[in-house]
């Protein structure tokens, strides 16, 4: 399905026009559209995004939320089995890697969060380990089965303590935050109930945080840092770097990866080894 079809079933949005393509991305497509009633992006799934097991419907139910509360777009269409998604366009900067080596911009982003935990709970449970079990299934390797079973034996040991839940992103990084009238978090697409150092933890582990801007994430968000504060956040990093691993190789697995995806697998599985090794 092309933009132009998506937008003639969508009757609030027939005399819609696609100005531009905004990204191209393993799993979707996204559109920049115009209409009299303002601006608006067309997100269209691909062919990888039913088997990797996205579930737009609860993405939905997310955004609906975060939006009233202008964490989010606007939710303004969705069709789910379609993989059709209508958000009104957020006029802003896109952040860089720069910016999240930024101390004010690192603590700006922690309040953001902050805002966004302290909301009432929304959205599904983030089935971390179905997710896990998931992947190993599509990699459908002998390796895949060993990494999903180090990061179930990761995930227990991190859940013997007790933990909070609230309604996380979990998909926070640079390029899915938007600094406009307000900064703003795009692409929900893995929101759900978890715990906020999972959160906390992708942040850190995906622009690869050195000791002072861990600092000022948990100083920033918690108020005071602890010693437990800083070795769970560590136990986390270390599981979305498994995460991270087991998702990039489905996708290569399911589809016809981009030079970046590459880029991006083979950097963290050297992360991966470094860790392990270290």
């Amino acid at each position: 399905m092309n933009p132009e079809q998506a937008l003639a079933g969508i009757e609030s949005l027939a005399d819609a026009r696609v100005v531009g393509t905004l990204n191209r991305g393993p799993v979707s497509d996204s559109y920049l559209i115009e209409h009299n009633k303002g601006q608006f992006v067309l997100r269209l799934d691909n062919e990888v995004a039913v088997p990797l097991g996205l579930d737009r419907k609860a993405e939905a139910e997310v955004l609906a939320v975060v939006g009233r509360h202008q964490l989010g777009p606007e939710l303004r269409y969705a069709d789910p089995p379609q993989g059709i998604q209508v958000t009104r366009y957020i006029e802003g900067r896109v952040w860089t890697e720069s910016d999240l080596h930024d101390e004010e911009c690192i603590t700006r982003l922690a309040e953001l969060l902050r805002q966004l935990h302290a909301l009432e709970t929304h959205g599904q449970p983030l089935q971390l380990l179905d997710k896990v079990d998931h992947y190993a299934r599509i990699i459908g390797t002998a390796e895949g089965r060993e990494l999903a079973e180090e990061t179930r034996q990761l995930s227990g040991r991190l859940n013997q303590q007790p933990v909070s839940h609230c309604l996380c992103h979990n998909d926070a990084h640079c390029a899915n935050l938007i600094d406009g009238q307000a900064l703003i978090l795009i692409d929900w697409e893995y929101a759900g109930i978890g715990e906020p150092m999972f959160e906390l933890a992708v942040i850190a582990e995906h622009h690869q945080f050195n000791h002072q801007q861990t600092d000022t994430l948990l100083d920033a968000y918690f108020g005071t840092v602890r010693e437990e504060h800083m070795q769970r956040l560590s136990g986390y990093r270390l599981l979305y770097l498994h995460l991270l691993v087991l998702w990039l190789t489905s996708v290569e697995q399911l589809g016809e990866p981009g030079a970046e995806l590459r880029v991006l697998l083979q950097q963290a599985r050297h992360r991966l080894q470094a860790a392990a090794t270290g």
